[in-house]
């Protein structure tokens, strides 16, 4: 398993939770969204959570990027929101 993330802060506290949880097969690394140093089609599933809509136009360059990652028959998950429309 990888966590990828730009933020050295983010990955300590992703380092720190897998430790937590007795997870000893995870991999972090520091990187981009569109640039995870990753090797293309080495992973069955990818699973982005709350990046697209922070990252000014390089939506598509993520999404492809994420879609080289995975073998054929491979999985890509977004789960993101939008939230310039939520009003208090």
């Amino acid at each position: 398993m990888y966590a990828v993330d730009r933020d050295p802060e983010a990955l300590a506290l992703a380092r720190h939770a897998a430790e937590e949880a007795g997870l000893a097969n995870v991999v972090f690394s520091e990187g981009a969204a569109d640039a995870t140093g990753l090797v293309p089609e080495s992973v069955d599933v990818v699973m982005l959570r709350h990046v697209l809509a922070h990252n000014g136009g390089r939506e598509q360059a993520i999404v492809n990027h994420l879609a080289s990652l995975v073998r054929p028959g491979g999985v890509v998950y977004l789960a993101d929101v939008e939230a310039t429309a939520i009003r208090w």
